[in-house]
């Protein structure tokens, strides 16, 4: 194997951060389903939420990821239901999804199946009506005036927490500790980069003092936030110039460029989340959405997957309306797509924590790279184009195809449009 390796062309190993610091066991291998409760069912309740999770075990991913579900401002509220980041109550369930017993519930059952629960946690801002405008209104931040403000005129329809301030840390940290108490797995801490470095770093010590394998999740794209205070961020730039590109337009090389965004960092891919457009809205051809998807759960990082997705869901969802997910309009071939290579990943450490280089030689629509430990080597093979291409490895082996189980001689053979295959030596 250490042979064939040599004749690879561009190499784009992903290097350990300097001075890294520890992050739980589980993360590498994790697989995130993005979840917004008061949507993901006709009732928007937990308890009606409950027998989903047995479909996301189906599925294949292992980690649940909240919006938020807390009790919703009323005060400047947007939209019928109101932003789930305007925050009324830190510790409580909105009562229109249930009670804090029945998040419990939720919680218990994923665990029991083998899943993770991660939720949002809102720290820049809270809702207008949120008691603690009345009860410390020195928390907050003030124009010239001495007038409560938003953190921008945008958000109009929540106050900005004065987050430097360490009466207010200490709350926030005592908001995570509860949290923790009720059987959280992670936190994926909304616009992170909002509130002081300083305050993460005494988060991190807190929440990893009760459970050192909880999970961190930074939304940001600022560095030091990645290094000194998080486990994992999200990846900013990597789909966003794939997609907007044209999936089937651009060549192989092209994929990979934006890994060498902070390559230093474990990063979060997706292809879409709440804050976007659905990726079947922009990659509207069946290939294609096969294609992102393939390369969405065998590229370097931690994949998330945003409730909908995996059945090509359409639109921009509604965060301020009722926008109930219709699972009858699903495409389920797709979901059948996602689940093998969910399975597939799942089963090879490789594509879990694997540098990654490229294969030369192959069609400019092709995606051809390995991911590679000392223990593993995977070969990767991705068809952007609406048409079949053919590929033509350099090594003259037969080839265990995990995807469909099939067994490839060497030598040339085709792809078709969409189609990723992930190969063992046999």
């Amino acid at each position: 194997m250490k042979k064939w390796l040599l004749l690879i062309g561009l190499s784009l190993s992903i290097p350990a951060k300097a001075e890294m610091l520890p992050v739980p066991e589980w993360m590498s291998s994790a697989t995130v389903y993005q979840v917004f409760i008061r949507n993901h069912t006709a009732e928007g309740t937990f308890q009606a939420a409950l027998p989903t999770l047995a479909d996301a075990k189906d599925l294949g991913v292992n980690t649940i990821y909240l919006l938020p579900f807390y009790p919703t401002g009323e005060k400047e509220r947007k939209g019928t239901l109101g932003s789930p980041y305007s925050v009324k109550d830190y510790t409580a369930v909105d009562p229109a999804q249930g009670n804090l017993e029945d998040f419990k519930a939720y919680v218990d059952e994923a665990h029991r199946l083998g899943l993770k629960v991660m939720i949002d946690i809102v720290f820049n801002h809270t809702a207008w009506d949120n008691p603690l405008i009345t009860d410390h209104p020195d928390w907050f931040l003030k124009n010239r005036e001495g007038k409560i403000i938003p953190p921008n005129p945008e958000w109009s329809d929540v106050a900005a927490l004065d987050t430097s301030r360490p009466e207010v840390q200490k709350f926030l940290i005592s908001v995570g500790e509860f949290w923790l108490k009720q059987g959280v797995d992670g936190f994926r801490a909304d616009h992170s980069s909002g509130v002081p470095l300083s305050f993460w770093q005494k988060f991190r010590i807190a929440m990893k003092a009760i459970n050192p394998e909880v999970l961190l999740l930074a939304e940001t794209g600022n560095a030091p936030y990645h290094d000194r205070a998080f486990d994992l961020s999200y990846d900013w730039d990597g789909m966003s110039r794939v997609v907007g590109a044209g999936l089937n337009l651009i060549s192989a090389n092209r994929f990979f460029d934006y890994q060498n965004v902070f390559p230093n960092v474990p990063k979060l891919r997706y292809l879409e989340n709440h804050d976007q457009e659905r990726i079947a809205s922009k990659l509207t051809a069946d290939f294609q959405q096969k294609a992102a998807a393939g390369l969405l759960l065998t590229e370097p990082g931690v994949p998330l997957i945003y409730a909908g997705q995996e059945v090509g869901l359409t639109g921009r969802p509604s965060l301020f309306d009722p926008a109930p997910l219709d699972w009858n309009r699903g495409n389920q071939d797709l979901r059948g797509v996602y689940q093998k290579l969910l399975t597939t990943r799942a089963k090879l450490p490789a594509l879990h924590t694997g540098d990654l280089r490229l294969i030369a030689g192959q069609p400019r629509n092709v995606a051809a790279f390995v991911r590679f430990t000392p223990q593993q080597k995977v070969v990767v093979l991705i068809n952007f184009a609406g048409t079949p291409q053919e590929v033509n490895l350099p090594w003259a082996k037969t080839w265990n195809e995990q995807v469909t189980g099939k067994t490839i001689p060497g030598g040339k053979w085709k792809l078709q449009p969409g189609e990723t295959q992930i190969l063992l030596d046999r």
